[in-house]
C-alpha cells in the first residue's frame, strides 16, 4: 500500500518536496558550522561537458568573437592543477579552431601552478573523471611511458601554448593590472571552499577583471549565495541545458548533502529563481 500511494502523482511530488526542504534546512545548517578545508577532489578533466557545449555554441554566439578584432580573453581563477585550463583550450582548440584566444590560468598555490607549467599527468590523475571520453584524451595528450613503465599524459603542444600560468591572490586589488580584461572568466569550485565573509569580497574583486561584454562560469558556490551574488552583479543566468549541467554537478557532489558544506541540492525547478540558482554560466553587459 505504501508504495502505490508513492506512485501517485500528488503524493509523490509531496513526498519529494518533503525530502527536498528537509534537505534545503539540514545544508543550511551544515554551512553554517565548521571549517571549510579546500578540497582538490573536483578537480577532474573534462568536469562537466555540457558546460564545454555552451562555450563552444551559445557563449560564443553572445560574444561575438569575429567582431572583438582581437583574441578572444580567457581568465581561470584557482585553478588548481590545471584539469580546468587544459580542458578549455583542448576543447576551443579542436571544437572552434577558426576562433582565436589566449588564456591566463591562475591559484594561489605556487606547486600548483608548476604542475600546470609541467602538463604532464597521471593515468589516474587523467581518468579520476570515470566518463572521460577517449575522443578528448586522444586530442589533448601523448601518452608517453615514464622511468619505471608507468604512463604519462603530456600536454600535447598545440592545446598547451594558448595558456600562461600564473601565481595569483584572487583577493589581490590589483587584480586587473595581473591579468588583463576577460571575455570569459572561469571562476569554479573555490568559493563553497570559503565562508561568505570571504567569498563574497573575493567574487566582487574577481568581477573587477570583466570585460564590458563577457561570461562567467560560475560552478562551485554556495547554492544560496549564487543568486543573491549574481543578481546583484548584473549577471543573468544563460538558459542553455541548466538542468543537465546541474545534474552533472549533482552526479559528482551529490554525497556531499545535505550534510556537508560542499554538498549540493537536487535540482528543484518549482523555486522562483531556479535559473538565478542553479545556472552555472552567466552573461554580463556593463550597463
Amino acid at each position: 500500500m505504501k508504495q502505490k500511494l508513492k506512485q501517485l502523482p500528488l503524493v509523490g511530488r509531496a513526498i519529494h518536496a518533503f525530502r527536498y526542504w528537509t534537505g534545503v534546512r539540514r545544508h543550511q545548517q551544515a554551512l553554517k558550522s565548521g571549517e571549510r578545508p579546500p578540497l582538490e577532489a573536483f578537480t577532474r578533466f573534462y568536469r562537466n561537458p555540457h558546460q564545454f557545449d555552451a562555450l563552444l555554441g551559445p557563449v560564443l554566439d553572445f560574444l561575438e568573437p569575429e567582431t572583438l578584432g582581437r583574441p578572444l580573453r580567457i581568465v581561470v581563477l584557482a585553478c588548481s592543477t590545471g584539469a580546468e585550463p587544459y580542458s578549455i583550450a583542448s576543447a576551443l582548440v579542436n571544437g572552434r579552431p577558426d576562433v582565436p584566444f589566449e588564456m591566463l590560468a591562475s591559484d594561489i598555490n605556487a606547486d600548483n601552478v608548476n604542475v600546470c607549467q609541467q602538463g604532464d599527468y597521471s593515468e589516474e590523475e587523467i581518468f579520476s573523471n570515470e566518463l572521460l571520453p577517449d575522443s578528448f584524451v586522444e586530442r589533448t595528450f601523448e601518452k608517453l611511458q615514464r622511468a619505471g613503465g608507468q604512463d604519462s599524459y603530456v600536454v600535447r603542444s598545440e592545446v598547451r601554448e594558448k595558456i600562461t600560468f600564473e601565481t595569483l591572490d584572487a583577493l589581490d586589488p590589483d587584480i586587473t593590472g595581473k591579468t588583463g580584461k576577460a571575455d570569459i572568466l572561469f571562476l569554479q569550485n573555490v568559493l563553497f571552499n570559503l565562508t561568505p565573509d570571504v567569498s563574497a569580497p573575493l567574487f566582487a574583486n574577481a568581477l573587477k577583471v570583466l570585460a564590458d561584454r563577457a561570461v562567467v562560469f560560475l560552478d562551485g558556490v554556495d547554492i544560496n549565495q549564487r543568486p543573491v551574488l549574481t543578481a546583484e552583479a548584473g549577471l543573468k543566468p544563460l538558459d542553455y541545458e541548466i538542468e543537465t549541467i546541474h545534474k552533472e554537478v549533482w552526479r559528482i557532489r551529490k554525497d556531499g548533502w545535505p550534510g556537508l558544506y560542499w554538498g549540493i541540492e537536487p535540482y528543484w525547478p518549482y523555486r522562483k529563481d531556479a535559473l538565478q540558482r542553479y545556472a552555472t554560466i552567466y552573461t554580463y553587459e556593463k550597463q
